[in-house]
């Protein structure tokens, strides 16, 4: 029995070095659009929870999509987007030491730890597609990545009637694009709009979460004022509506996102 357990341990681990080598030949986050990194980072941290056996609050997940990708692209700006979820597996499973609570610190610490970690060095000799780390993504590249993105997300809209853009990626890249411009009297539209909405929404955990309702308070209070955590929350989400009023928009006037794409 002690023998089949040291074979399948051992298969376990080529297994687990095949990953990695595959995963090594990924693209780089930072040549990538951001909206990407998100996904999978978002995926690999519901899959950590769950695998811990652990419910995340909205509020807490809304936080580490607003803060964890930045964070990461800041830190292993040319770690492969394949590596993430290894990275983030590694780490619940203790492989990087004793951590305390899920959370965007505890996830990035994950990353850099994998990042920096001499089996990578050894991987990286070994791939072959290693790269100078230093190098710088191609411009172009991005750029037709990203309209990429913008163009598949538009298509979702229109199959969909609805888009989720995580971290304003989408509406961000369309404003740097010059492909809207709205007026101040459509932006205050789009702010009221948000601020009912986040308000009805936090009313609404107030009666599911009674164990929250300090907290809850404090943010709905912020969000009357427009100032800090409520601030960022109302302004997350009117910029969700102004992306769904333009391609409301377009599907109304049957035209296509790619009409508006204008690169500086």
């Amino acid at each position: 029995m002690g023998q089949i357990q040291k074979v399948n341990n051992n298969l376990a681990k080529v297994h687990q070095l095949g990953s990695m080598l595959e995963a090594m030949s990924s693209s780089k986050i930072c040549d990538l659009p951001q909206i990407e990194v998100d996904t999978v980072l978002m995926t690999a941290v519901h899959r950590a929870y769950k695998d811990k056996g652990q419910t995340v609050l909205c509020d807490d997940m809304d936080y580490i999509v607003d803060n964890l990708c930045e964070r990461v692209l800041s830190s292993c700006p040319y770690i492969r987007i394949a590596e993430l979820p290894i990275a983030i597996e590694k780490g619940i499973l203790g492989d990087y030491g004793e951590y305390f609570g899920l959370n965007v610190i505890t996830f990035v610490s994950f990353i850099k730890n994998h990042y920096a970690s001499s089996k990578r060095a050894e991987l990286a000799k070994q791939s072959k597609s290693s790269e100078e780390e230093n190098e710088i993504p191609p411009i172009e590249q991005q750029k037709r990545t990203q309209r990429e993105v913008i163009i598949k997300s538009f298509e979702s809209f229109k199959k969909f009637g609805a888009y989720t853009d995580y971290g304003n990626y989408i509406y961000r890249s369309l404003k740097q694009m010059n492909a809207f411009n709205f007026s101040d009297e459509k932006q205050k539209e789009f702010l009221t709009k948000s601020k009912k909405k986040v308000i009805n929404s936090l009313k609404s955990d107030m009666i599911q979460k009674p164990h929250e309702r300090n907290k809850i308070k404090k943010t709905l209070e912020d969000v009357e004022l427009l100032q800090g955590e409520g601030k960022t929350m109302v302004y997350k989400e009117a910029l969700q509506i102004a992306l769904m009023s333009f391609f409301t928009d377009l599907v109304e006037m049957e035209q296509e996102v790619t009409d508006y794409l204008i690169e500086e």
